[in-house]
């Protein structure tokens, strides 16, 4: 059961980012955009060359992080949890670095799986779920409070769709998840940062979305079994 499911996700993954990265056929897919306000987004149209090179780094990337999910995980409540975090946050790094936003459709589906499996690590007594229950929710007040500071003291230095995404993991996932997460994905979002100002391909006035170092950070967290 636990590989078959990681095997679909890591499939579904491949199928998500290759749509969702391409200009004319993301939008086709109108659940992306239904559940926004209309505003008017970035469009950013990669060459064929970004398109298959994030592509197959990206599926590389969430087929290594589904396989230890499958192996090391040793509930199927867990298992769940981490496959549709992996899908969903790949979908909102696609859309990401191609809008520069995260369509809520993500947040909601991590949110809505988040509460199933405490409801039913509850109902099926699953070992520990009073903790799994309480690290949700103390990661999920805690993470929204820190980043709407953030928010709201940086004037929009962070995105809504960042901080929704991110309270949906602290949700779906607990406190050492999110924290792992956060960490890596600031991490590698300030390595990156400075080598393209180094290498004078970025500017101090710049920015660069986040939404795929969430996915590398939530990645990462997974390898290192911080879960």
């Amino acid at each position: 059961m636990k590989y078959a499911i990681s095997g679909i996700t890591a499939i579904l993954c491949i199928v998500m980012t290759y749509f969702v990265l391409d200009e004319e056929k993301a939008s086709k897919i109108k659940i992306l955009h239904k559940l926004g306000h209309g505003e008017a987004y970035e469009n950013i149209k990669l060459s064929r060359k970004a398109y298959w090179t994030l592509l197959v780094i990206i599926s590389l990337f969430d087929a290594i992080v589904c396989f230890w999910i499958a192996t090391h995980t040793p509930s199927v409540i867990d298992v769940i949890k981490m496959s549709v975090g992996v899908l969903c946050l790949t979908g909102a790094a696609a859309n990401d670095l191609r809008e520069h936003r995260i369509p809520n459709i993500f947040p909601l589906v991590i949110a809505v799986v988040g509460i199933g499996c405490l409801v039913a690590g509850w109902l099926t007594e699953q070992q520990g779920w009073g903790g799994y229950i309480a690290s949700s929710v103390i990661a999920t007040l805690a993470t929204g409070l820190c980043f709407g500071l953030a928010f709201f003291l940086s004037k929009n230095g962070i995105g809504m769709g960042d901080i929704k995404i991110l309270c949906a993991i602290a949700l779906l996932a607990g406190v050492y998840p999110i924290c792992g997460t956060v960490f890596f994905g600031i991490v590698s979002c300030s390595i990156l940062s400075i080598a393209l100002l180094i290498f004078k391909k970025k500017g101090f006035k710049d920015t660069l979305p986040f939404g795929p170092f969430i996915l590398l950070g939530f990645g990462i967290s997974i390898l290192l079994t911080i879960y």
